[in-house]
C-alpha cells in the first residue's frame, strides 16, 4: 500500500513495515472527512521516511478501507529540536497551562 510519500523519481513509496502505532477517532465534524486516523512510525530501516505515516478510514473494521493521508497532514506534524519529525517515543513539550489542566483532571 502507498504510504503517501514519494521517491525522488516521483513514484509512490510503499508502506512495508512500521512500529509504534497510534489510532484515534476523529473529532466530530473533522474537516478531513474521516472517522478514524492511524499513525504508524515507519523508520528508515523499514524503508520509511523516519517519522509517523498517517492513514485514515471511515470504517475501522474494514481492513481495505485505510488510505494514506501523510501528504495532506505532513505539514501539520511538528518538527523536533533536531529537525526531524516525531516518532513513537517522542516527548512532546506542553505549556504550564496545559500541565495545570492535566493535574487538575488527573492529579499529581
Amino acid at each position: 500500500m502507498p504510504n503517501g510519500e514519494v521517491n525522488d523519481d516521483g513514484t509512490p513509496k510503499l508502506f512495508t513495515r512500521g512500529e509504534g502505532p497510534c489510532i484515534f477517532r476523529a473529532n466530530d465534524g473533522d474537516v478531513n472527512g474521516y472517522r478514524w486516523f492511524l499513525f504508524i512510525d515507519q523508520p528508515r530501516y523499514h524503508d520509511g521516511p523516519n517519522h509517523y505515516i498517517g492513514f485514515a478510514t471511515q470504517d475501522i473494521a474494514d481492513p481495505d478501507g485505510w488510505v494514506p493521508v501523510s501528504s495532506k497532514l505532513r505539514e501539520g506534524i511538528p518538527t523536533n529540536a533536531d529537525g526531524g519529525k516525531p516518532r513513537h517515543g517522542t516527548v512532546m513539550p506542553i505549556t504550564a497551562a496545559e500541565r495545570d489542566r492535566l493535574i487538575a483532571a488527573f492529579g499529581e
